[in-house]
């Protein structure tokens, strides 16, 4: 864990899992989530920030979030209180990808349609198209949002199938898997916390 300090005392946490699958290809899950917290860590090196941002890797996120289940289980009430949201960043260079922005919520805090339509106000403002995904707190983003901590993030696709219009906004293929060497793994695993 990294911090680049703020204005303020309060933190955005940004995450990514450093763990894989045994049998997956660990560059998409997680090699693209982590690599890409890396890049914004170095983008902003040197800007300054009205809050701090807290840069987390994670282990063993494929054997139920265990890494980020700890940190924030160990959180005092005011380290708690200070991180503003936390962002995840799990699986963001699908070969046959989907431009997702984390949605709706469990439940368990408010809406984080702040954190959303920052995403949404982003790609638009660029043409490019998005959809939304579910929080399902199957990732790291799960133990923050138990915690009542506004949760969203990026997301390009799994085992989830790409359907025509998803294949009209984003290209490749339809009927396709977004990641189909790592679904029979996912699948069929029994260590895997992220089974379907």
């Amino acid at each position: 864990i990294a911090e680049q300090s703020g204005e303020t005392d309060d933190v955005v946490m940004v995450g990514a899992h450093l763990d894989s699958v045994p049998d997956g290809p660990g560059i998409n899950d997680n090699g693209s989530g982590s690599a890409s917290i890396l890049e914004l860590a170095v983008a902003l090196s040197g800007v300054e920030t009205r809050e701090g941002v807290r840069f987390a890797f994670w282990s063993a996120e494929e054997l139920g979030l265990i890494g980020s289940d700890h940190y924030v289980s160990e959180l005092s009430d005011a380290e708690r209180n200070r991180i503003t949201a936390y962002l995840n960043f799990d699986m963001v260079a699908s070969p046959n990808y989907m431009r997702l922005v984390y949605g709706d919520s469990l439940g368990n805090v408010d809406d984080p349609a702040a954190i959303k339509n920052l995403f949404l106000d982003y790609f638009a403002e660029r043409d490019l198209d998005t959809d939304l995904i579910d929080l399902s707190g199957r990732s790291d983003h799960g133990p923050f949002e138990r915690a009542g901590i506004p949760v969203g993030g990026l997301f390009t696709g799994a085992e989830m199938i790409k359907d025509r219009e998803a294949a009209r906004l984003f290209g490749g293929e339809p009927a396709a898997q977004a990641i189909p060497a790592i679904t029979s793994h996912v699948t069929t695993s029994k260590t895997s916390a992220r089974n379907p």
